[in-house]
């Protein structure tokens, strides 16, 4: 009997070490997984737009992007002024948001660019199709 209960002792500390790894290897997994952010950025054409957008690809910062005519009001220098811009959305993994914005302000023409992180969730095979394109 003595054997026994030592076989059980011993299955109940391994059942207890397999589930501690597993969660574990559940954090980890979670700690490398990227949270998905979207970019925002404006400028004053589609070939702005274009070389913003082809620079980062070519850093392998952004995934993709989507570019398109807007209308802007804004305040600047005391004037009310409506002007005819184009909107980027760069998307991307949040572990890229600094070299993401550093990169837009060295080539960006505006003296102040508008460059804004936003938090998104996608479905998972986009998210990690975007994890996998900007590593």
């Amino acid at each position: 009997m003595d054997g026994s209960k030592r076989n059980l002792r011993d299955l109940a500390g391994h059942a207890r070490l397999e589930q501690l790894l597993e969660v574990l290897y559940n954090s980890l997994i979670n700690l490398m997984i990227r949270d998905m952010i979207i970019v925002k950025v404006t400028c004053q054409d589609i070939d702005t737009a274009r070389d913003i957008t082809n620079h980062l690809l070519q850093k392998k910062l952004i995934s993709s992007s989507n570019y398109f005519p807007i209308k802007s009001a804004s305040s600047w220098t005391g004037k009310i002024q409506e002007v005819d811009e184009y909107l980027i959305f760069l998307k991307t993994s949040d572990g890229n948001w600094e070299k993401v914005r550093e990169e837009v302000i060295k080539i960006h023409p505006y003296e102040v660019p508008c460059i804004i992180k936003i938090d998104a969730k996608a479905n998972k095979l986009y998210e990690d199709w975007i994890n996998e394109e900007t590593k």
